[in-house]
């Protein structure tokens, strides 16, 4: 499959990073979709996504949590899903920390990803606060850095 192929295939998904995982498969899957549906119903988006098709990608291993891939209709729904997942979050009761939410990305894009992160990372280090991020393949700067804590 060409770039161009997988980019189209990609366009229409969002992938939702350090989600955590149950003990075995059949509780992860009932959790994550009942995680999804939550996230949903908050941004009234429930219709839009292909709820049997919600899958964990890669292979299970201790310590390391696979990221969820979330299948919609259009692309326009996956994006209004990416910039309301955060407000939807912190009204969930039982939230996780630490969530990201995505774009679904090929190779080439993954790597500039992982790029930027790592220079946010060195950058904030220095600075000893959470001043730089990456929205959508560029780095950022906060207007409100936050210090790290001690």
């Amino acid at each position: 499959m060409s770039e161009a192929d997988q980019m189209k295939s990609k366009s229409l998904r969002a992938v939702i990073e350090l989600l955590p995982e149950k003990e075995d498969d059949q509780k992860t899957v009932e959790n994550d979709l009942k995680f999804i549906t939550q996230i949903a119903n908050k941004i009234n988006i429930q219709e839009a996504i292909e709820m049997t098709e919600i899958k964990r990608h890669g292979v299970k291993r201790e310590n390391r949590h696979r990221i969820l891939k979330i299948p919609f209709v259009t692309t326009a729904n996956r994006d209004h899903f990416i910039r309301n997942f955060q407000k939807a979050l912190k009204e969930l009761p039982d939230k996780p920390n630490k969530l990201r939410v995505r774009r679904d990305m090929v190779e080439s894009e993954l790597t500039l990803l992982h790029e930027l992160r790592k220079e946010c990372y060195e950058r904030n280090k220095s600075e000893g606060s959470f001043r730089y991020y990456v929205r959508d393949l560029e780095m950022a700067e906060s207007k409100n850095p936050t210090p790290f804590k001690p």
